[in-house]
């Protein structure tokens, strides 16, 4: 019986020494480098829009523009902010960089933030500002997003015409072709 007992002894004792032996070897590792780029892209999808001031049919009565507007336009954005200093945020402006308003009148845009992509899309400057050739903000506070890139996906923009001044500053046109820019970019 001694003799059994000390044969698995001797075996338990020489297995666990060449386990023991074997533990500092089973953990190996390795970097992995991850490269996230700065993305800043813009795009404006949509028809451009017309307005028109609409005329009077009877006469004594004012030329209209209630109900002038147009929705057509979006403004769609891909974005990856950094982790600290100022880039940690962008902002999109809007300036007319071509043409001019008719006198007597105001363009006006605002904007609302649709429903797809993922992020933060942002905060959309939804009440209606007259476009001028100073940059204004449009869209504030975006932080890493997209916003997807279907018809109706990102900031909707809505441009109005509203009167400016007095009646009598009104002159008639053909036609002015206005161009807005809108510019994203770090705060």
């Amino acid at each position: 019986m001694f003799k059994k007992l000390f044969a698995i002894a001797a075996l338990v004792s020489i297995g666990s020494g060449a386990l023991y032996a074997q533990a500092p070897n089973n953990t190996k590792n390795h970097n992995v480098t991850i490269t996230v780029p700065d993305v800043a892209l813009l795009k404006i999808e949509g028809a451009d829009p017309t307005l028109a001031v609409v005329a009077p049919t009877v006469a004594g009565d004012p030329v209209s523009v209630t109900g002038v507007t147009n929705s057509d336009k979006s403004l769609q954005y891909s974005s990856t902010v950094a982790t600290s200093g100022g880039d940690m945020a962008r902002t999109i402006t809007a300036a007319i960089t071509a043409g001019t308003v008719p006198s007597g009148f105001d363009l006006k845009v605002s904007a609302v933030i649709a429903s797809g992509g993922d992020g933060a899309k942002g905060t959309a400057i939804g009440t209606p500002f007259a476009l001028t050739g100073t940059a204004q903000n449009i869209v504030t506070a975006i932080g890493s997003c997209y916003t997807g890139t279907a018809a109706g996906n990102g900031a909707v923009l809505t441009y109005a015409l509203a009167f400016k001044g007095a009646y009598a500053d009104i002159r008639y046109n053909a036609s002015d072709v206005i161009t807005v820019t809108y510019t994203l970019s770090d705060n």
